[in-house]
């Protein structure tokens, strides 16, 4: 069924090979770092977590802000960045309460520093007749990049939601869709790791009700929650679904392994591991006698064999676990991305839900318009 999906030309799997998608971001997002130092991405959900992820996990030399949240107090300081940065706003309807309400800050704070806002911003969405930032665009000149119609946001990090940021920031965009396309290829070849690699999460993703997403480096954080929405909206369904619970080693380790170790087994956990440090210092000198077996070893060393501990350990305890390895590079990147999606979409299948809708979200936004409106 994966080989089904991944071969059929669905919507998600197109994307490392849409060549007009992918030039038009790059062409724009180089001639944007020609003129500021910055980039504000305002978005949420799927128009932002995607593009965290591939920001947070490989740098890059250009910062990128990302402004998702209409907290009042996450907006502190947002003022002093906007001078020199130029904005992306992603909503695929052109609809989304969050984005259009932090795009319209952002426009108000630029006009009364007597910055047009005009020039310096592109709105990633769809090419709906009825998309408000499309009409706007068009009144305004503002630059525009498209998200296909059929691309579900949660799917869209190989499209232009994902490959601006990335391209801006000075990531090899390029290397992350090739390795997403090696995943495509390897499947139609029969490749045997890449095939057993996808089986084996389909198979945990089927059995357990709860995905464990256990990340060991910050740079991995974006990367889990990524996968929590892509599981939860597209497989929570008809009273079906996966709860994903995401969380940090080693803090983690002392909050939930008692439950992991001798709770329900009813959890499938998978690892997130990043293997490559720009940062690792030596562990102090002055340690207690007891912990004199440390000295000598890098931070780096201590993290990861706590990792190890705590992976194996569940393994001893007959949980099913899985480990994702990270050196730090695009291509491994593009790789993850494809393979989960490829995963998600292949257990949706089996389980009889479409993993492209999410209705259940709707009701939600629908009660928060009628009580804005009516306050």
């Amino acid at each position: 069924m994966a080989k089904e999906i991944a071969s059929s030309g669905v919507h998600y799997t197109r994307l490392p090979f849409e060549m007009r998608l992918i030039s038009s971001s790059k062409g724009l997002a180089e001639g944007f770092r020609k003129r500021f130092k910055r980039l504000v991405h305002i978005g949420i959900g799927g128009s932002c977590l995607g593009p965290k992820a591939i920001v947070s996990f490989l740098g890059g030399d250009r910062e990128v802000f990302f402004l998702d949240s209409t907290d009042p107090e996450s907006l502190r300081g947002v003022e002093s960045l906007l001078k020199d940065a130029c904005i992306a706003v992603v909503s695929k309807s052109g609809k989304t309460l969050e984005t259009i309400l932090l795009f319209g800050y952002v426009a108000s704070v630029l006009e009364k520093m007597g910055i047009s806002w005009e020039d310096r911003t592109v709105f990633v969405t769809s090419p709906d007749k009825n998309n408000p930032l499309l009409s706007l665009s068009k009144e305004r000149k503002v630059f525009v990049l498209e998200i296909p119609r059929e691309i579900p946001g949660r799917f869209s990090v190989l499209s232009p939601v994902g490959l601006f940021p990335g391209f801006f920031s000075g990531i090899n965009m390029e290397d992350i869709l090739e390795g997403a396309a090696e995943i495509l290829e390897g499947i139609e070849k029969d490749r045997g790791d890449i095939l057993s690699q996808l089986v084996e999460l389909v198979l945990n993703l089927e059995r357990y009700p709860i995905l464990v997403l256990f990340y060991y480096s910050q740079r991995l954080w974006n990367l889990s929650r990524w996968i929590a929405q892509l599981v939860a909206e597209s497989l929570g369904k008809e009273g079906k679904g996966i709860t994903p619970l995401v969380c940090e080693g080693p803090a983690d380790q002392h909050s939930y392994l008692q439950l992991f170790m001798e709770g329900p087994d009813d959890k499938f956990y998978v690892f997130l591991r990043k293997e490559s440090f720009l940062f690792d210092p030596f562990v102090g000198e002055l340690l207690p006698k007891d912990f004199l077996y440390l000295l000598g070893k890098r931070f780096s060393e201590i993290f990861l064999s706590e990792e190890e501990g705590t992976r194996l350990s569940l393994k001893e305890a007959d949980r099913s676990v899985m480990l994702f390895p990270f050196k730090g590079e695009p291509r491994e990147l593009g790789r993850f991305f494809m393979i989960w999606q490829l995963a998600v979409s292949t257990t949706a299948r089996i389980m009889g839900v479409d993993p492209y809708t999410q209705n259940g979200v709707e009701r939600g936004k629908e009660i928060t318009r009628r009580r804005l409106s009516e306050a």
